[in-house]
């Protein structure tokens, strides 16, 4: 009987629970908006409260959103605005976790600018309407905020109020990273208390307690969390004076700060290491981490005093120890330029360690002395052996030299014809893209932009894009596939014809015979200054109807044939007005046959150009036809 109704309670329960998670309530618009800006989302965050009413709850949903945009993308004090606005119109609002948001928004931002005393205010109008509303998590944040801001004012034993209060809250929500990050302040609260060794190492004490309270809350590799846990136990073993400790969760933390790039922790753990270094009496090791600190600080603007005046004076233990005594002078004359409150016992060792620094240095002196009265001996002594080895390895190396230059004469001059190939090819380029081409296209897509057709802009610039990536691929290559070949000459026909408001027609074909064009290696481009004076030259001079055909044809694996035909004004008549203009010669035309030349010559191919002017049925010239012939061409491997 007992089982019976054990088991009808367990079926209740698993419908009422399958119920309620049908029922799971929606994320609000606010909730979207801010999930949206948490991923980086800022435009989209702000289109959700676009069109909201003047003066409703839309509205000042919408300018919390936008105070939190702006405190990331600009500056809090460009955000303050907006939080400030949305804060009068969510006075009398139902919404409290809307509310609390703008009063994070506001707290954080005056915490993140050292204005403790503001976002104290606002951290506590958030706590209040949290705790009345029965709002945990927002509750838990205020608190979190408040012994911050608290411990940066130097009160700390409010600030271990407040930090108590949010580890029992996060712990209560279940939320372990939360209990981490809590447990971090409340142990950092710690390192305030203490003025003499034996209070540090009690408090030591406390702050490892809270340490290994918070480490049962670490889930999985969370790297966040784990450096975390390996500063606290670094700073506990430092407070309790146990070196060999500290040095091990040092090591840790130092490992998690360089895994999240997180540079100025890594600072701290640097200049701890090297105290520890140096209480172990490894002044190598500790010399070495006190220096990257030191290098690295220097990056960032520095410490602030009070860590400078410790620092400045570990390295004067570190190189007095080391037996560099004007090293140590240094570093000891900052420390008590830093302190004007010395003892006159201090006082003494600064004027002690000047006069051995002064011996030291006479010393040091002498000993330079004799090692150089000693290198000049030893050095006449060994006069006439490095004559004769010197004069022997003279000898090896002309003998080598001639050799050499016998051997590598071939060589040289078929890498001097790979030189010129390449300036060639250069040269040709320059002619093929030249500015006025890259100019006049950007303006084109100036226009789409600025008349708002953006489809219209992005299809071109992706055009654009992929037309100069694929001339700089090829531009490092004397052959390239005659596929990728025509999708080039492709593009370049297709931003020619938007950037002349398609005045003129084009075709370009392929009759490939069931060969593959992928595997057929063609010139690297040269066939643009053909096409690109067809257009400039033969078509946008013309009147009416203007056309351009570009066609491949694949005769077998070794013979390619391009034909470029235009139906404009001629080359006699183009000629005419280029001289009318008063234009300089385009040197494009003639580069490629000068690179076909140097071609020919390194690559075991033959490229054979016909250009016929063409006429119509009264003999008027009716256009340019451009037969390209590459012969033997390789196959791509």
């Amino acid at each position: 009987m007992n089982f019976k109704v054990l088991i009808s309670v367990l079926t209740v329960l698993a419908f009422a629970k399958a119920a309620t998670a049908q029922k799971a309530v929606p994320k609000t618009d606010f909730e979207n908006a801010y999930h949206l800006y948490t991923t980086h989302s800022f435009k989209e965050a702000l289109n959700v409260f676009a069109n909201a009413e003047k003066g409703s709850e839309r509205e000042a949903c919408g300018l919390v959103i936008k105070g939190f945009v702006f405190t990331d993308s600009i500056s809090f004090e460009k955000a303050k605005h907006y939080f400030e606005e949305a804060e009068k119109l969510l006075e009398n609002t139902a919404d409290v976790k809307v509310k609390c948001k703008n009063y994070f928004g506001l707290g954080k931002g005056y915490f993140n600018t050292a204005e403790f005393q503001r976002s104290i205010s606002y951290f506590l109008k958030m706590d209040y309407a949290a705790f009345k509303a029965k709002l945990v998590p927002e509750q838990k944040s205020a608190n979190y905020y408040l012994a911050m801001d608290y411990q940066r004012l130097n009160k700390i034993a409010i600030a271990g109020n407040y930090i108590k209060k949010a580890i029992a809250m996060a712990k209560e929500m279940n939320d372990s990273a939360s209990v981490v990050r809590c447990y971090y302040v409340y142990g950092t609260n710690f390192t305030y208390y203490g003025s003499d060794d034996t209070t540090t190492r009690v408090y030591g004490d406390s702050m490892l307690d809270a340490v290994k309270d918070a480490e049962k809350y670490v889930q999985g590799n969370n790297p966040g969390s784990t450096g975390m846990i390996n500063d606290l136990y670094t700073k506990a073993y430092e407070m309790k004076d146990d070196p060999l400790h500290c040095k091990r969760y040092a090591l840790a933390s130092l490992n998690n700060c360089i895994a999240t790039a997180d540079s100025g922790n890594i600072i701290a753990c640097y200049i701890i290491l090297g105290q520890v270094y140096k209480e172990l009496k490894k002044f190598d090791s500790a010399l070495y981490f006190s220096s990257l600190a030191e290098r690295l600080k220097q990056g960032q603007g520095g410490l602030i005093a009070e860590d400078q005046r410790v620092f400045n004076f570990n390295m004067y233990e570190i190189y007095k120890a080391l037996g560099r005594p004007g090293q140590a002078l240094l570093y000891l004359e900052k420390w008590y330029r830093e302190d004007r409150d010395l003892n006159e016992e201090k006082n003494i060792n600064l004027q002690q360690l000047r006069e051995n620094f002064e011996t030291q240095k006479t010393n040091l002196q002498i000993e330079n002395e004799k090692e150089r009265a000693k290198a000049l001996y030893e050095q006449k002594r060994n006069f006439y052996m490095y004559i004769s080895a010197a004069l022997f390895f003279v000898f090896l190396l002309i003998a080598y030299l001639a050799y050499y230059r016998f051997k590598t004469r071939k060589q040289k001059k078929e890498q001097e014809l790979r030189l010129l190939v390449q300036h060639a090819e250069l040269t040709a380029l320059k002619a093929q893209m030249n500015p006025h081409f890259i100019f006049n296209a950007l303006n084109s897509i100036q226009h789409s932009i600025v008349s708002n057709n953006t489809e219209d802009a992005y299809r071109f610039l992706s055009k654009f894009s992929k037309l100069i990536r694929n001339v700089l691929d090829s531009s490092s290559e004397q052959l390239v596939p005659l596929k990728t070949e025509i999708e080039t000459l492709s593009l370049y026909v297709e931003i020619e014809s938007k950037r002349f408001d398609n005045s003129f027609s084009f075709k370009i074909t392929l009759e490939d015979n069931g060969l593959p064009a992928d595997e057929i290696m063609v010139p690297s481009m040269i066939l643009q200054p053909f096409i690109e004076n067809a257009i400039w030259h033969g078509l946008m001079p013309k009147e009416g109807d203007k056309h351009l055909d570009v066609s491949f044809s694949i005769r077998s694996g070794t013979l390619v044939v391009c034909m470029i035909r235009d139906n404009g004004i001629g080359r006699e008549k183009a000629g005419m007005i280029a001289a009318q203009r008063k234009k300089h010669t385009s040197r494009g035309i003639s580069n490629i046959f000068d690179r076909i030349k140097l071609l020919e010559q390194t690559n075991a191919l033959k490229v054979e150009i016909d250009i016929v002017d063409e006429a119509d049925e009264k003999g008027m010239p009716a256009g340019t036809r451009i037969e390209v012939k590459i012969l033997n061409t390789k196959h791509k491997p």
